[in-house]
C-alpha cells in the first residue's frame, strides 16, 4: 500500500478513501493545524512538558540536535473528545 503527504500529514492511501493519519508535523508557524484548528504554540503547551497530555516522538538523525517533532494523531483526537465531556 502506498503512502501519501497531504498538509504534512502521513498515511496510508487507500484509493482515494480518506483514513486517519497516525502522525502529523506541527503546523508551520503562525498557522493553524488542519485537523484540530490549534495553533503551533497551543499544540506545543499539549505535548512538551514533564507529562504532556498528549503524545508525540521526535525523529532525529544519529549526532543531531534538531529534529522533527511528530504528534501521535490518535492521542490528539482522544484528548480532544475528553474535553467535551
Amino acid at each position: 500500500m502506498a503512502r501519501s503527504s497531504v498538509n504534512g500529514t502521513f498515511a496510508p492511501f487507500d484509493g482515494g478513501n480518506a483514513i486517519e493519519p497516525e502522525f502529523i508535523r506541527l503546523p508551520q508557524s503562525g498557522k493553524h493545524c488542519p485537523h484540530s484548528g490549534l495553533s503551533r504554540s497551543s499544540l506545543n503547551e499539549l505535548i512538551l512538558g514533564n507529562n504532556p497530555p498528549v503524545q508525540s516522538k521526535v525523529l532525529r538523525k544519529p549526532g543531531n540536535i534538531r529534529g522533527i517533532r511528530l504528534i501521535v494523531y490518535r492521542s490528539l483526537m482522544d484528548y480532544l473528545h475528553e474535553l467535551e465531556a
